[in-house]
């Protein structure tokens, strides 16, 4: 059964809430991940290069097939390769966000160390977003391929690419994309799966509430005369709801802090010590 246990919680438990520190995204992780996901790009990138003669002259049919046996291929030489980076990458994160969970929970219960004892609901969102990442890993390739394959009908039909680019231009510039596609993959889902284990474990043990917190520059949404003041249904105003208390069960329209796209903010659990579970 999930919950937490502490020395001497009757006696040092003295106020009814407590905040406890906010376990931040573990950057280390992310920069892991990255730097797994950028060298797939760079293999697919690879892979590209030793056909690139046939795909500025080939016509159209020969390279849609060429194009397809590669994304075949891709699927089955980094199918099992993204279930292992990805059930590694989960599997971190949530070892690192306890770590630093139990060191945050003692600190502010007053109390020497907390241990916390994991149940099923922190196990299934595990689950969750390994295979939420699996599929973003998966589908690099095959949007890379798909890229490619477009851009190289487009050539074909003598339509225009964008900005003005040549054929061989666009192959390189998607390659560069395709890897800034790895690195925002490796950022954003980074702070999900950390939002998505934090969430479980807290509502697991009794933690319904927490404090939002942004990162505090202008890069955060709806900062006035920052970079993004405005926002919109997929962001929304992170930097008005800064400081305030929301609940777990009912978040924001976007999701509570690290799920919107490239959000960096993150929760400060409030610890009711009347409703939470110990073991």
């Amino acid at each position: 059964m999930g919950g937490i246990a502490v020395p001497g919680r009757k006696e040092r438990a003295t106020r009814r809430e407590k905040k406890a520190r906010a376990t931040r995204t573990p950057k280390k992780i992310e920069a892991a991940v990255r730097f797994e996901l950028v060298k797939i790009a760079d293999k697919l990138g690879a892979d590209i290069e030793l056909i690139r003669p046939l795909l500025l002259a080939g016509d159209a049919r020969t390279v849609s097939r060429i194009i397809r046996e590669l994304q075949d291929k891709w699927r089955v030489e980094y199918g099992k390769e993204s279930e292992i980076i990805a059930r590694q990458w989960v599997g971190a994160v949530s070892q690192e966000q306890k770590a630093a969970f139990q060191k945050n929970a003692a600190r502010a219960l007053g109390v020497d160390y907390t241990t916390v004892f994991d149940d099923n609901i922190v196990f299934d969102a595990a689950d969750l977003m390994s295979v939420e990442a699996r599929d973003l890993i998966t589908n690099i390739s095959q949007e890379y391929g798909e890229k490619i394959r477009q851009a190289v009908m487009a050539a074909y039909q003598q339509l225009p690419l964008p900005e003005g680019r040549s054929l061989s231009d666009e192959i390189q510039h998607i390659h560069g994309m395709t890897k800034e596609r790895a690195r925002l993959i490796a950022r954003d889902q980074t702070s999900k799966i950390n939002t998505a284990i934090t969430k479980a474990r807290n509502e697991e043990i009794g933690i319904e509430e927490y404090i939002w917190r942004t990162a505090g520059d202008s890069r955060v949404v709806g900062t006035p005369g920052g970079l993004w003041p405005v926002g919109n249904k997929v962001h929304g105003n992170h930097y008005a709801r800064n400081g305030k208390k929301f609940r777990w069960d009912t978040p924001p329209s976007d999701g509570s802090p690290g799920f919107a796209i490239n959000c960096r903010c993150y929760a400060e659990p409030i610890i009711d010590v009347e409703k939470i579970k110990y073991v």
